[in-house]
């Protein structure tokens, strides 16, 4: 009861921890903890932690993510884990050794990203790539990245889109809404290419009529190279209620996209793929649609 003084007679024992140079730096013969004060964790929730051990003399260090420890290190080396948050708290590092962690970066939940395109020549965002680099460099004219510590030379690789070892797809995403006011029914689509596309979602917009719009899609073997073009007709709507009565999803969605409504809507959303690893080039789109009530 009252008030309690408590005189602090002697300074906290070190833990053998201290920071130097942008570096987390821990000296052997104490063992203790390093908290990271700028992020509370959440219990339950998965926390992606990516750090570079360096200057490695002696023992072991592993992370600590809301009491839940991660894989003990014993060298040099850059290390990526997820660990699931056992309770709220913090993120921390324990060690008993000599070393130093650079290039800590830590992400909580799901990590998605891409890399964006810039033209120089047209002044503009044109595109992105599915990879996520580290960082980049330019030098004599090469295009240099870092990837999980490792360093990557790119555009000398024969497969198209290949990025540290991955293969992706090309990918383009457009709208076609010519005269959009009109409410129309869409019943084909030509593509001017070389190489071939498939259609991986097309997309109507939402109505009155149709409150959740309608979804179809084109796999490349419905797609036929006629006169060099690819042509095909739409599939219907392959989230027609009229069929929710069939329990299979996948039954259900291939009889849909046969037997279901006929695209109809103001505007497509059209997303395209081509997988290959040959030189492709895609010149134009053309969808074809008449107004409803007109044949």
């Amino acid at each position: 009861m009252g008030i309690n003084r408590i005189p602090v007679t002697a300074d906290l024992e070190s833990t053998g921890w201290s920071i130097s140079n942008g570096s987390l730096v821990h000296k052997s013969g104490k063992s203790g903890f390093a908290i990271n004060m700028d992020l509370s964790v959440v219990k339950d929730i998965s926390y992606t932690i990516r750090y570079t051990i360096k200057d490695f003399v002696s023992g072991e260090v592993f992370i600590i993510v809301g009491g839940t420890g991660g894989n003990i290190r014993t060298s040099n080396g850059t290390y990526e884990e997820t660990i699931l948050s056992g309770s709220d708290g913090s993120i921390s590092f324990f060690s008993s050794g000599e070393f130093s962690i650079t290039n800590l970066s830590i992400v909580s939940g799901t990590a998605l990203g891409e890399t964006l395109v810039f033209s120089e020549k047209g002044l503009k965002w044109v595109g992105s790539y599915g990879f996520v680099p580290d960082e980049f460099i330019r030098y004599k004219g090469l295009l240099f990245s870092y990837h999980n510590g490792a360093m990557y030379e790119h555009n000398i690789s024969n497969i198209r889109n290949e990025f540290y070892g991955t293969k992706y797809p090309s990918k383009i995403r457009f709208i076609s809404n010519k005269d959009y006011p009109v409410n129309k029914v869409f019943f084909g689509i030509k593509i001017d290419s070389v190489g071939t596309w498939q259609v991986d979602l097309v997309k109507t917009n939402k109505t009155d009529q149709f409150p959740n719009g309608m979804q179809s899609r084109l796999p490349k073997k419905n797609i036929k190279l006629l006169d060099g073009k690819y042509w095909a007709d739409f599939f219907r709507d392959m989230n027609d209620p009229a069929f929710a009565n069939i329990i299979d999803e996948k039954q259900r969605e291939l009889t849909a996209l046969n037997d279901g409504r006929i695209l109809q809507g103001n505007y497509l959303e059209i997303q395209m793929s081509c997988d290959t690893d040959e030189e492709m080039k895609l010149i134009s789109v053309s969808v074809y649609s008449s107004e409803v009530g007109r044949n």
